[in-house]
């Protein structure tokens, strides 16, 4: 229940509860709902290019790779002193937002040419990113510049591409159905 900014490096959550209120002290003292500074360090100096909200974890995508905002043990409650940006992948992002379908963000890899699905793998106990395009690259050759998602009728990502063209992508992960698609215009 927090609203979440970001500049930069750095995340800014408001009060637990209170979306409006940026204040770190609740009172005279600092309390687990009182609003988060939280720097983004890595060996890198990336810049934060999205966030989105998944079950497990806030995801974040840099300019160099995506990291998982978790409670840094859980036996205690999400606050400054329990909070822990955990590198996960290595891919790095496009400067476009994420689109999240169900409990993935779909994002955009850095060069524009690959669109990953951002997901926790239970089997490897952190977020992977495999690669959507992997068995049709030639779709996103020129790379893609925009991108948006349509929940109904069908589930579609619709991609613009740097050369004008128009394509596709139906994504419904609960029946095995990941497919491309052009659009001539």
């Amino acid at each position: 229940e927090r609203l979440t900014f970001a500049k930069s490096r750095t995340l800014y959550l408001s009060q637990s509860g209170n979306a409006s209120n940026f204040n770190r002290r609740v009172g005279a003292e600092f309390t687990p709902d009182g609003a988060l500074v939280l720097p983004i360090s890595s060996d890198r100096v990336d810049q934060i290019r999205w966030m989105t909200p998944l079950k497990k974890a806030l995801a974040v995508g840099t300019a160099g790779g995506e990291i998982a905002i978790v409670e840094a043990t859980e036996a205690q409650v999400f606050s400054a002193s329990n909070a822990a940006a955990l590198p996960q992948t290595d891919y790095g992002a496009r400067k476009l937002p994420a689109l999240r379908v169900g409990n993935v963000a779909l994002f955009l890899q850095r060069a524009g040419r690959k669109l990953r699905e951002y997901r926790y793998s239970i089997e490897e106990d952190q977020f992977v990113a495999p690669d959507l395009t992997i068995l049709a690259e030639h779709i996103s050759q020129s790379g893609i510049v925009d991108y948006c998602y349509q929940q109904e009728p069908n589930s579609i990502v619709w991609c613009a591409r740097a050369d004008g063209a128009l394509i596709g992508l139906t994504y419904n992960r609960e029946r095995g159905v990941v497919g491309w698609h052009r659009h001539p215009i």
